[in-house]
């Protein structure tokens, strides 16, 4: 069982079970709570990618005591969206809530757990046809790695003979173009809100060589 946690100050690590990947952890990135929260036996193997990496420790008694109410309830909310052995066959679709040249993004319920998540079905044929398929297998090696609570998390992803489809969190605020098609100029808090979110985010992104180039409101 576990008896601590871990929050990275510094290097890249990478996180298996039996033997496949699951993600990669950076700077601020943490580690060792699902042990400690639920009492159960450790399952992933993290190992250090760089030649160093530092760390944060905090014992299992301490973790507990400073734990807060929200806290508790964000670290749960990232828990479930690390569950990776959901079926297609067990998402129950629930409505559209956004379509695009490719396919449609549904809102999903999983049968037995009633978590919601959001479903992007992709056309097959358009990303052929589109020449899409390498970038979209990029798109999903990213998206798989990063953990991190300012990009959507993608679960896992599945496919048929019609469709691929990226299984992610269901993050229902809408996109800042509209936010400010709606309230209009945002207050110094709400800009420095979304500025921090999305420095956070590009630093994370960053720090593992990645880089994004479509930064717009719209995204």
């Amino acid at each position: 069982l576990g008896s601590q946690f871990f929050v990275i100050r510094s290097g890249e690590l990478v996180v298996t079970i039996r033997g496949q990947t699951i993600r990669t952890l950076g700077k601020s990135d943490y580690f060792g709570e699902r042990g400690l929260l639920y009492d159960e036996p450790r399952t992933a193997t993290v190992t250090c990618q760089s030649d160093e990496a530092e760390f944060l420790v905090i014992d299992k008694a301490v973790f507990r005591h400073i734990l807060e109410s929200k806290m508790l309830q964000h670290l749960e909310e990232r828990i479930r969206l690390q569950q990776t052995d959901i079926r297609f066959a067990d998402l129950r679709p629930l409505g559209v809530i956004g379509r695009g040249s490719f396919g449609v993004v549904r809102v999903v319920e999983h049968a037995s757990t009633g978590t919601q998540y959001a479903l992007k079905c992709i056309r097959r044929a358009e990303a052929v046809r589109n020449d899409q398929q390498a970038n979209l297998r990029v798109e999903r090696e990213i998206l798989l790695e990063n953990d991190h609570p300012f990009i959507v998390k993608v679960v896992r992803t599945f496919k048929d003979r019609r469709y691929l489809y990226f299984l992610t969190e269901l993050v229902t605020g809408g996109e800042l173009y509209s936010t400010i098609r709606v309230i209009g100029i945002l207050s110094t808090p709400q800009a420095q809100f979304y500025a921090g979110g999305l420095i956070l985010a590009l630093e994370s992104l960053h720090e593992r060589g990645i880089a994004y180039r479509d930064l717009k409101p719209e995204n």
